[in-house]
């Protein structure tokens, strides 16, 4: 506010640019905020509902407390649902330990609410350890309960719960664990109850978009098998078993991150590892999931009942992607042909650094967590790459204590690391506040931590300048211009004027947008052999400065080949007076005149699936065939056919419901297929906007002089983009509607025609 009581929106807007705005966001997907935003922000943290011109101090407390200041990026905690069709071993799934345990491993409660609780926390992979119970009941429990003192509850009671909870929170799949010690009449009863209880719910069949490949297994397993003790990564690699999915404790799959890191992250990349805590935990301690996520490791399993740090962990990474269970990985971690190291402390492939800086403001109402006057410090804790585990486990950054103060105790410390289990791709720059939690993560109210996020790309120095000439290619050209100024100033030396002008072509090329290939640059001609010093000392600069220009990107002069001509000099003349921000990068796009051809009703039911079903048909039913179509007075109806007359037309029925179902289902097929295709056009002809929107510009920027405001280009062109980008939406919504339309015009076509076989076929049956 600098003193001021009250600031407009203009104000407001520049001011959640400058520090609420990620810089690593791409500015045409997401706009920095405008005047028109903070305004709307003003009016709705006013308070009293009317509309008001200015920020008071108030309303800015306000905003900062409100649902528009979160810590986290909105997307990074929404469900994605076009990253939710991978294959299993791609995503990190949300797991649980020995379920049934309340406590410890020994001498502890089972219960049956614990399955409730998991399943309402998100949980998607759950454990059942299976044991024959008194009265021919299946138990579940930790057993030998004679060794271990744990205590049962019955396998029907767990089921249920698992049918009533399992899909509330999450839709996608949930994955049980049987441990089967169980005879074999108690096995069959466990089946029973699945069927029973379960459903529609359970999946007993494979799905036919996903069918199974290894058809010896279909019987026992429709898409993961329980491994037998791991081998090695050889053997696993020859078999190629896809469908198997690995247990082992956190000691033997620490073994194996160590000795074979790399193998071990391209195993799981192609199966499934489920990693538990090891024996000794007796306590129902937990490990380090952050560890095995490090090289892929798709389950690691929590004891959900210890409420430690490691608990805490899971459950914030699994906020992530709509509290849906399921995390896709990293492509490092998914690729094929990625090479990933868990241990490597440089670069890696497409991976961007960040820097992040931490200051601790203060905290909020900490006596709604507790009943005196709090002393209180504030501890960050960083949690990562193995070498930050094994560094920050040692130190921890913590604040000065506050004595006596749970209302509003001001810490004002810095670090520059990270913050309590937030995700540091998901963190916003800016002042915010950080709700806190227990140790179970349940929110506790209005208790709040209050700091200062600063984030940005990480660069470092030797690379600094080349960066912010790309960030910020209008002051690459300021400073440009002034070096122009000094070059004309020495006129007396032509050669040093050269000299100048090739150091500031290099800076002009450095600063080109990426898309623009440079084919052709200064050496080329150095290394032809045309020393600078060979040339005429008495020829005119700007023919010298033709010289060099006439060296450009010669992509680019392809490109912009229309637009001018080449002067005798040999400088590139452009009509820059057509390119105005008014006028469109492109007059009509491709996705305006796509072909876009449904399949009609005949060529669907000439399909090989139909004519199938049809022949089957036939070969059993001919004669209800023969009556329906008319053509019964060629043949005799048969003494069978007269036999079953009163179930004929129940057959016919359903095999005409059965044929009509198949062909909406191709149709279908053919729908997602062409908007596959227009998703993919789509995604061509953006990249074509940004590319041409680029040329534009760096043309422009070419001729313009310090008196043509060099510093509105960019917003220009930026708005230019933003405009283009929402006309090629407006033409892919359209032509989506037409696809839809398309094919509820089709689908309706293809229920009528089957209404009139099936009028048809009552009136035929019923004469017989």
């Amino acid at each position: 506010f600098a003193g001021k009581e009250k600031v407009d929106a203009e104000h407001f807007a520049k001011y959640l640019k400058e520090e609420h705005y990620d810089p690593r966001l791409n500015e045409l997907l997401y706009p920095s905020p405008t005047s028109q935003i903070a305004q709307c922000l003003i009016n709705e943290m006013n308070g009293s509902g009317e509309q008001v011109k200015q920020l008071t101090k108030e309303s800015f407390l306000r905003f900062l407390l409100s649902e528009y200041n979160i810590g986290m990026h909105r997307d990074h905690l929404m469900l994605k649902e076009e990253n939710m069709h991978k294959p299993l071993s791609h995503y990190f799934i949300n797991s649980s330990h020995n379920t049934y345990l309340r406590g410890y491993q020994v001498n502890s409660k089972s219960s049956v609410e614990m399955y409730r609780y998991v399943l309402l926390s998100g949980c998607r992979s759950i454990e059942l350890d299976c044991w024959d119970g008194s009265g021919g009941e299946p138990i579940i429990t930790h057993g030998p309960s004679q060794l271990t003192r744990v205590t049962p509850v019955l396998f029907k009671d767990v089921i249920m719960a698992i049918a009533e909870t399992a899909f509330v929170i999450s839709e996608f799949p949930v994955i049980l664990s049987l441990e089967n010690h169980c005879s074999m009449k108690q096995q069959k009863k466990i089946a029973l109850y699945c069927r029973e209880i379960f459903g529609n719910f359970l999946l007993t069949e494979p799905l036919s978009n996903y069918p199974v490949v290894a058809r010896e297994l279909s019987d026992l397993v429709n898409y993961m098998r329980a491994m037998g003790k791991f081998t090695s990564f050889t053997d696993c690699e020859s078999k190629q078993m896809s469908y198997g999915i690995f247990s082992m404790n956190e000691s033997r799959a620490y073994e194996l991150v160590k000795e074979n890191p790399i193998e071990f992250v391209n195993h799981n990349k192609k199966q499934i590892t489920r990693v538990y805590p090891k024996g000794k935990r007796v306590d129902s301690s937990n490990f380090w999931p952050i560890k095995f996520w490090n090289c892929g490791c798709q389950m690691t399993a929590i004891n959900m009942q210890t409420p430690d740090i490691p608990f805490q962990m899971n459950v914030a990474f699994f906020e992530q992607n709509g509290h849906s269970g399921y995390v896709p990985k990293p492509s490092l971690m998914r690729k094929a042909d990625a090479k990933f190291n868990p241990f490597e402390m440089h670069t890696m492939d497409l991976v961007v650094p960040a820097y992040l800086s931490v200051t601790v403001i203060s905290a909020q109402m900490l006596s709604f967590a507790c009943e005196r006057r709090p002393s209180t410090y504030a501890e960050v804790n960083f949690y990562g790459h193995f070498n930050d585990l094994s560094r920050f486990s040692k130190r921890k950054y913590r604040t000065r204590i506050v004595m006596d103060n749970g209302i509003n105790p001001v810490y004002m410390d810095f670090c520059e690391e990270s913050f309590k289990f937030e995700k540091v791709r998901s963190i916003q720059p800016g002042f915010r506040h950080i709700p806190l939690r227990n140790a179970h993560s349940h929110p506790l109210g209005p208790v709040s931590l209050f700091v200062l996020f600063l984030v940005h790309d990480y660069i470092d120095d030797g690379s600094l300048n080349l960066v912010n000439t790309l960030q910020n290619p209008i002051e690459a050209m300021k400073k440009i211009m002034e070096s122009e100024e000094a070059a004309s100033a020495a006129l007396i030396n032509p050669i040093d004027t050269m000299k100048q002008r090739e150091k500031m072509l290099v800076a002009l090329e450095e600063s080109e947008p990426k898309s623009l290939s440079t084919e052709s640059t200064i050496w080329d001609l150095v290394e032809e052999g045309k020393e600078f010093s060979s040339m005429d000392h008495g020829q005119n600069l700007e023919n010298n400065a033709a010289l060099l220009l006439k060296m450009r990107s010669t992509s680019a002069e392809s490109e912009l080949a229309k637009e001018g001509s080449i002067c005798e000099d040999g400088i590139k003349s452009f009509n820059f007076d057509k390119w105005n921000v008014s006028e469109k990068l492109k007059e009509r796009f491709y996705l305006d005149d796509m072909e876009i051809r449904f399949l009609r009703e005949g060529e669907l039911a000439s399909s090989r699936k139909v004519v199938k079903l049809e022949k089957s048909f036939k070969k059993k039913y001919e004669d209800i065939l023969n009556l329906v179509d008319g053509s019964s007075k060629k043949k005799p109806i048969s003494s069978a056919m007269r036999n079953v007359h009163e179930d004929a037309f129940i057959i016919y029925a359903k095999y005409e419901k059965e044929r009509t179902e198949l062909i909406i289902s191709l149709a279908e097929q053919n729908r997602k297929k062409l908007i596959k295709r227009l998703n993919m056009a789509y995604k061509y002809e953006s990249k074509q906007l940004t590319r041409l929107n680029h040329q534009k510009r760096y043309a422009e920027q070419w001729s313009a002089t310090r008196t043509e405001g060099t510093e509105e280009l960019r917003g220009k062109y930026v708005k230019l983009g933003v405009e283009e980008q929402r006309r090629l939406n407006k033409s892919k919504e359209k032509r989506l509607k037409e696809i839809d339309e398309n094919f509820e015009l089709l689908k309706h076509e293809i229920e009528v025609r089957m209404e009139q076989r099936l009028g048809k076929a009552v009136s035929v049956l019923h004469d017989l």
